[in-house]
């Protein structure tokens, strides 16, 4: 019972709750957590086996346009 409570708890603390995801096609692939009882969304580019994450935090001043006229100006060698 112990080992079940401990295993709940830190899935609790280390899995965010996800209300949706967002794919992220174009240049580059990947996909946006969106979480918004936390006001966050973590977007993660994949490129060459690397993972790239940009934390946003504050969507009232992060909207969804802001964001992706960001991601269009990132390059990645």
């Amino acid at each position: 019972m112990k080992e079940n409570y401990a295993i709940y708890f830190m899935t609790s603390v280390v899995m965010p709750s996800i209300d949706s995801i967002t794919l992220i096609d174009g240049d580059y692939g990947g996909y946006i957590f969106n979480m918004s009882n936390f006001n966050v969304k973590e977007v993660s580019i994949i490129k060459n086996d690397k993972r790239y994450t940009f934390v946003f935090i504050n969507t009232e001043y992060f909207k969804d346009e802001y964001i992706k006229e960001l991601l269009n100006t990132i390059v990645i060698d």
